[in-house]
């Protein structure tokens, strides 16, 4: 994914939560219905973005708008959805109003919603802030990071893990005859070679890093890619960026810090969110600086201000629960 392509999807994401707001506010409006309709068939980052807040509603059980499940046919319009009709001080003031309204209402959802979702599909999982270590049936270990899930399916011929989110770190115990692999997505997968590694799952990437031993890294339909101890990949949609990692970095997060060299803002703060007791919004663009640093995970509202520092930009908390990172 290009770094316009994902701020396309950051101002999609900020516009469905004002729409959602709005929606709610005059459901029965025209001119609302229809604008709503011109900007859900503007783009397909703005349709992603409200079925993302459909599932979310419907995995929470919660009354939705009564335009939240509907799809238009409304030919592509280039204006911008009028979030406020009055003067142009006022429709600055009431955007930033309703898209706090917004957050704020959505928080617990975007939060909740995935947790939900995962209960029902896991063999063990970690709440924020929370780490667990596990031994497996074969006995290697697992220590699995904050806000993560997986799935184990052992069986006589393989070993499978399935991780559905977050962050998790593998001891594996050899056994050619019965490979030890983790999955990824559909597409994504990580054989061991006789191994100590790490598996993060992000909002948009995969990355892997070995600490001991070989790993076999395989998209479907790409060739594969190995790497070895001191080695690291992160599998995004339209690429694959392959790095040499100091060992004693990988899963730095088992000692609280997340050491990070040359990274998206957005990459970084998708970890800082699984130690976040709630909701971090990114926004004007900044997410796709680059950073390079080490930060402290046990204090994750410090580590979010380290990263703004390094562009300029401010955290701004517009509850105990809600932080904004943005510029300007």
């Amino acid at each position: 994914m290009t770094a316009a392509s994902d701020h396309h999807r950051e101002q999609a994401d900020e516009e469905a939560i004002n729409w959602v707001i709005l929606l709610r506010e005059e459901p029965d409006a025209p001119d609302v219905q229809k604008e709503f309709s011109q900007w859900l068939a503007a783009s397909s980052h703005n349709q992603e973005a409200w079925k993302e807040i459909t599932r979310t509603y419907q995995g929470l059980g919660q009354i939705a708008p009564t335009t939240l499940s509907a799809t238009s046919k409304t030919s592509a319009s280039t204006r911008l959805p009028r979030i406020a009709r009055n003067d142009d001080h006022e429709q600055v003031f009431s955007r930033k109003r309703r898209f706090v309204a917004g957050v704020m209402a959505l928080a617990a959802c975007v939060v909740l919603a995935p947790v939900i979702y995962t209960r029902l599909t896991e063999d063990a999982m970690t709440g924020t802030g929370e780490t667990r270590s596990l031994t497996l049936a074969d006995g290697s270990h697992v220590s699995m990071g904050p806000d993560t899930a997986l799935r184990v399916a052992f069986g006589p011929t393989g070993r499978e893990v399935t991780l559905l989110k977050g962050d998790a770190w593998f001891q594996v115990v050899h056994d050619a005859s019965r490979p030890f692999r983790v999955s990824i997505g559909k597409e994504t997968r990580v054989t061991d070679i006789g191994t100590a590694f790490e598996v993060r799952a992000l909002s948009s990437s995969v990355q892997v890093q070995v600490a001991e031993g070989r790993v076999e890294l395989s998209r479907q339909g790409r060739e594969s890619l190995f790497l070895g101890a001191g080695e690291g990949a992160i599998v995004r949609p339209a690429n694959v960026e392959h790095y040499d990692v100091p060992v004693a970095d990988v899963a730095s997060w088992r000692d609280g810090q997340l050491v990070v060299h040359d990274r998206s803002i957005r990459e970084v703060v998708d970890v800082i969110r699984q130690y976040y007791r709630g909701f971090i919004v990114v926004r004007n663009g900044v997410g796709d600086q680059r950073v390079t640093g080490v930060f402290d995970l046990h204090d994750p509202m410090a580590a979010l201000a380290a990263v703004a520092h390094a562009h300029e930009a401010s955290v701004t908390r517009i509850t105990p629960w809600v932080a904004v990172l943005s510029r300007g």
